[in-house]
C-alpha cells in the first residue's frame, strides 16, 4: 500500500477531499482509495492544485455519514495487482 493522504474534508458536491503528503509523479485518477486496514473508501475521480502539493478528490463508495467520521485520517492506495488480489480476498469473505 502506497500512503496518499489525509482526508480533509467532504466538498459540497459529495467528493472527500484529500491532501497529498507527497509530489505527484503520475495521474492516480481511477485508482482506488483505502483506509489502513484496507477498507475501500473510494476512487480517485480529479486532481486539483499544484503539482508539488496537489489535493484529489475521491468518489465515495460508502455512505456520507460514515465519510465524515474519516476526515482527519490517513489514506492509501494500492497498485492494479494489489487490488486484484484485495478484491478477491474480499469476495471469498462475502460469499
Amino acid at each position: 500500500m502506497k500512503y496518499l493522504g489525509v482526508i480533509e474534508k467532504i466538498t459540497k458536491s459529495r467528493r472527500l477531499l484529500l491532501r497529498m503528503e507527497a509530489p505527484l509523479i503520475r495521474d492516480p485518477k481511477e485508482a482506488p482509495v483505502l483506509l489502513k486496514d484496507g477498507k475501500f473508501v473510494g476512487i480517485v475521480k480529479d486532481v486539483i492544485g499544484p503539482v508539488h502539493s496537489p489535493f484529489l478528490l475521491v468518489k465515495p463508495v460508502i455512505p456520507l455519514e460514515e465519510a465524515q467520521k474519516l476526515i482527519g485520517k490517513k489514506i492509501y492506495s494500492v497498485s492494479r495487482g494489489e487490488w486484484r488480489a484485495l478484491s478477491r480476498k474480499l469476495k471469498k469473505n462475502f460469499s
